[in-house]
């Protein structure tokens, strides 16, 4: 989990949001969820490439991989 809290504070050290103020609870709601993803059994060694293509089919379709 720690590396999961690690990985959501950095959506507040990009450009475009590095001015606003962090709100602890929306980070560890980001943690959780990348958690929980990062977890799957079925997501083993992955490439990105499977990634995009699996997590939607996983029942992850809130989470956007791509732009």
């Amino acid at each position: 989990m720690k590396f999961a809290r690690h990985e959501a504070a950095k959506a507040w050290c990009q450009p475009t949001t590095k001015n606003i103020e962090m709100i602890p609870e929306l980070a560890e709601a980001f943690a959780e969820i990348i958690h929980e993803i990062w977890s799957q059994p079925w997501l083993g060694t992955a490439t990105t490439r499977e990634l995009v293509v699996a997590v939607p089919s996983h029942g992850c379709d809130h989470i956007s991989l791509m732009k």
